[in-house]
Protein backbone atom coordinates (compact mmCIF):
# COMPACT_ATOMS: atom_id res chain seq x y z
CA UNK A 1 0.00 0.00 0.00
CA UNK A 2 1.69 3.31 -1.13
CA UNK A 3 -0.22 5.76 1.29
CA UNK A 4 0.46 7.04 4.52
CA UNK A 5 1.62 4.03 5.87
CA UNK A 6 -0.38 0.92 8.08
CA UNK A 7 -1.13 0.19 11.04
CA UNK A 8 1.55 -3.30 11.24
CA UNK A 9 0.23 -3.92 14.49
CA UNK A 10 -3.47 -4.35 14.04
CA UNK A 11 -4.92 -7.01 15.34
CA UNK A 12 -6.83 -7.29 11.63
CA UNK A 13 -3.95 -6.75 9.80
CA UNK A 14 -0.47 -8.17 11.84
CA UNK A 15 -0.84 -11.50 10.15
CA UNK A 16 -1.18 -10.43 6.69
CA UNK A 17 1.93 -8.14 6.61
CA UNK A 18 4.36 -8.84 3.59
CA UNK A 19 7.55 -9.60 5.91
CA UNK A 20 10.93 -9.32 3.74
CA UNK A 21 12.54 -12.64 4.64
CA UNK A 22 15.91 -11.74 3.34
CA UNK A 23 16.39 -9.18 6.39
CA UNK A 24 17.32 -10.11 10.10
CA UNK A 25 15.12 -7.88 12.13
CA UNK A 26 16.49 -5.23 14.23
CA UNK A 27 20.64 -5.55 13.80
CA UNK A 28 21.14 -2.44 11.95
CA UNK A 29 22.43 -4.07 8.41
CA UNK A 30 20.77 -4.29 4.87
CA UNK A 31 21.25 -7.64 5.23
CA UNK A 32 19.48 -8.09 1.39
CA UNK A 33 21.65 -5.39 -0.16
CA UNK A 34 18.14 -3.34 -1.31
CA UNK A 35 19.52 -0.12 0.09
CA UNK A 36 17.11 -0.18 2.68
CA UNK A 37 18.39 -0.73 6.75
CA UNK A 38 16.18 -3.26 8.39
CA UNK A 39 13.27 -3.29 5.84
CA UNK A 40 10.79 -5.54 7.49
CA UNK A 41 7.74 -4.68 6.51
CA UNK A 42 8.60 -1.68 3.71
CA UNK A 43 9.58 1.52 4.16
CA UNK A 44 9.23 5.26 5.04
CA UNK A 45 9.64 6.85 1.80
CA UNK A 46 8.93 9.77 3.88
CA UNK A 47 10.61 10.10 7.31
CA UNK A 48 13.36 7.83 5.34
CA UNK A 49 13.48 4.52 7.97
CA UNK A 50 12.20 1.92 8.50
CA UNK A 51 8.86 2.16 10.51
CA UNK A 52 6.09 2.70 7.66
CA UNK A 53 3.69 2.99 10.83
CA UNK A 54 0.15 5.00 9.96
CA UNK A 55 0.32 7.87 12.45
CA UNK A 56 -2.24 9.99 13.38
CA UNK A 57 -2.98 13.64 14.54
CA UNK A 58 -5.98 15.55 16.67
CA UNK A 59 -8.69 15.90 14.63
CA UNK A 60 -9.30 19.03 14.57
CA UNK A 61 -5.88 19.47 13.49
CA UNK A 62 -6.01 16.79 10.95
CA UNK A 63 -9.39 18.92 9.40
CA UNK A 64 -7.43 21.75 9.29
CA UNK A 65 -4.51 20.62 7.51
CA UNK A 66 -6.13 18.64 4.98
CA UNK A 67 -4.36 15.49 5.73
CA UNK A 68 -5.88 11.98 5.77
CA UNK A 69 -4.23 9.81 8.81
CA UNK A 70 -5.60 6.63 8.57
CA UNK A 71 -6.16 6.13 5.21
CA UNK A 72 -3.05 3.68 4.77
CA UNK A 73 -4.29 1.37 7.64
CA UNK A 74 -8.36 2.04 6.38
CA UNK A 75 -7.45 0.90 2.47
CA UNK A 76 -5.04 -2.64 4.18
CA UNK A 77 -7.98 -3.49 6.19
CA UNK A 78 -10.79 -2.90 3.23
CA UNK A 79 -8.08 -5.56 0.96
CA UNK A 80 -6.68 -7.35 3.67
CA UNK A 81 -8.49 -7.86 7.34
CA UNK A 82 -7.90 -11.17 8.26
CA UNK A 83 -10.99 -13.34 8.71
CA UNK A 84 -12.47 -15.56 11.67
CA UNK A 85 -10.48 -13.56 14.25
CA UNK A 86 -13.63 -12.10 16.16
CA UNK A 87 -12.21 -8.52 15.50
CA UNK A 88 -13.35 -6.02 12.77
CA UNK A 89 -13.91 -6.69 9.95
CA UNK A 90 -12.67 -8.86 6.76
CA UNK A 91 -10.73 -7.58 3.67
CA UNK A 92 -12.40 -8.53 0.27
CA UNK A 93 -9.05 -10.52 -0.59
CA UNK A 94 -7.75 -11.61 3.69
CA UNK A 95 -4.95 -13.94 2.18
CA UNK A 96 -3.87 -11.09 0.45
CA UNK A 97 -0.12 -9.83 2.24
CA UNK A 98 -0.03 -6.05 2.68
CA UNK A 99 3.63 -4.48 2.01
CA UNK A 100 3.55 -0.76 4.34
CA UNK A 101 5.14 1.91 1.74
CA UNK A 102 4.68 5.21 3.39
CA UNK A 103 5.35 8.52 0.97
CA UNK A 104 2.45 10.68 2.35
CA UNK A 105 2.95 12.24 5.85
CA UNK A 106 0.24 12.97 8.58
CA UNK A 107 -1.06 16.15 7.24
CA UNK A 108 -0.99 14.89 3.77
CA UNK A 109 1.99 16.09 2.40
CA UNK A 110 3.74 13.62 0.12
CA UNK A 111 6.42 14.34 -3.15
CA UNK A 112 6.28 12.79 -6.40
CA UNK A 113 10.17 11.76 -5.86
CA UNK A 114 9.01 9.57 -2.86
CA UNK A 115 5.69 7.91 -4.68
CA UNK A 116 7.86 6.96 -7.27
CA UNK A 117 10.55 5.17 -5.00
CA UNK A 118 7.76 3.56 -2.90
CA UNK A 119 6.24 1.96 -6.36
CA UNK A 120 9.92 1.24 -7.08
CA UNK A 121 10.25 -0.51 -4.01
CA UNK A 122 7.41 -2.54 -4.34
CA UNK A 123 8.50 -3.68 -7.46
CA UNK A 124 11.87 -4.77 -6.63
CA UNK A 125 10.52 -6.50 -3.27
CA UNK A 126 7.64 -8.54 -5.57
CA UNK A 127 4.03 -7.01 -5.30
CA UNK A 128 1.63 -8.13 -7.76
CA UNK A 129 -0.88 -5.41 -7.22
CA UNK A 130 0.19 -1.34 -5.88
CA UNK A 131 -2.74 0.23 -4.16
CA UNK A 132 -2.36 4.15 -5.19
CA UNK A 133 -5.64 5.14 -3.48
CA UNK A 134 -3.88 8.93 -3.57
CA UNK A 135 -4.73 12.24 -5.69
CA UNK A 136 -2.78 15.28 -6.25
CA UNK A 137 -2.69 18.54 -7.08
CA UNK A 138 -3.76 20.17 -10.56
CA UNK A 139 -1.12 19.16 -13.31
CA UNK A 140 0.74 16.49 -11.86
CA UNK A 141 -1.70 14.18 -14.03
CA UNK A 142 1.21 14.63 -16.70
CA UNK A 143 4.11 13.86 -14.31
CA UNK A 144 6.28 11.96 -17.01
CA UNK A 145 8.80 10.82 -14.12
CA UNK A 146 5.83 9.08 -12.26
CA UNK A 147 3.95 8.00 -15.42
CA UNK A 148 7.58 6.11 -16.02
CA UNK A 149 7.44 4.89 -12.66
CA UNK A 150 4.22 3.59 -13.11
CA UNK A 151 4.88 2.02 -16.72
CA UNK A 152 8.01 0.18 -15.41
CA UNK A 153 5.86 -1.30 -12.35
CA UNK A 154 2.79 -2.24 -15.59
CA UNK A 155 6.01 -3.66 -17.86
CA UNK A 156 7.07 -5.97 -15.03
CA UNK A 157 3.55 -7.73 -14.61
CA UNK A 158 2.31 -5.24 -11.69
CA UNK A 159 -1.43 -4.28 -11.45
Amino acid sequence: STDTGVDYNHVDLTNNMWRNKKEIPDNGIDDDQNGYIDDLVGWDFHSNDNKPYDLSMDLMDILLSGGNPGHGTHVSGVIASSLNNAAGTAGVAPQAKIMALRFIGEKGEGSTDSAIKAIDYAVANGANIINASWGGEAGEEDDKPLKEAIQRAEAKGVL
